[in-house]
């Protein structure tokens, strides 16, 4: 019990101090079509040359911005779970909803920032390009998978409950 207050403490930190990028992110998104030269735009270390003023290098930099909030969604939605776990509310509907939605917005997200960067690195270097290796993507994919396992094992736990409920 103790690990799990650790990590409600640390994620709650975390909750707190993305607030701001969060607000960063959602003013950037409509401002982005109006700048004019992005020389000096790098967001999520993704660097755009001064060459690029093309309207399709903004236009794949929204999905890297969406992945962003999209992760920003599911820290909330991982909070809210670590709060039922707390107190020991840990087969409810309500967490395996919200495994299943972080599962799902973390594929997303993952996928969001796959064509994001691919889209810029077409653009910026005339070459089509897709990091297959371990990259912040494949990861971001993985635990979305994760999160969706956890919910189908999660659901069959419920399921065993209250199977043993009305037997006993």
């Amino acid at each position: 019990m103790r690990k799990l207050k650790i990590l409600k403490t640390i994620v709650d930190m975390l909750w707190v101090i993305s607030i701001p990028i969060l607000l960063i992110l959602i003013i950037t998104i409509p401002t982005i079509f109006f700048i004019e030269d992005l020389s000096t735009f790098e967001i999520f270390n993704i660097k755009i040359p001064s060459i690029e003023k093309s309207i399709y290098v903004k236009l794949f930099i929204i999905p890297i911005l969406i992945s962003g909030i999209l992760t920003y969604i599911s820290v909330y939605y991982f909070k809210q779970i670590l709060e039922d776990f707390i107190h020991v509310k840990i087969f409810s509907e309500k967490v395996i909803n919200y495994f299943s939605k972080i599962g799902k917005l973390l594929i997303t997200s993952g996928v969001l920032l796959i064509i994001g960067k691919s889209g810029i690195t077409f653009f910026r270097a005339s070459k089509f390009e897709i990091q297959l290796m371990l990259s912040p993507q494949i990861l971001c994919i993985c635990f979305g998978l994760f999160c969706l396992v956890l919910s189908e094992i999660f659901k069959i736990s419920n399921q065993i409950k209250q199977e043993n409920e009305l037997t006993i």
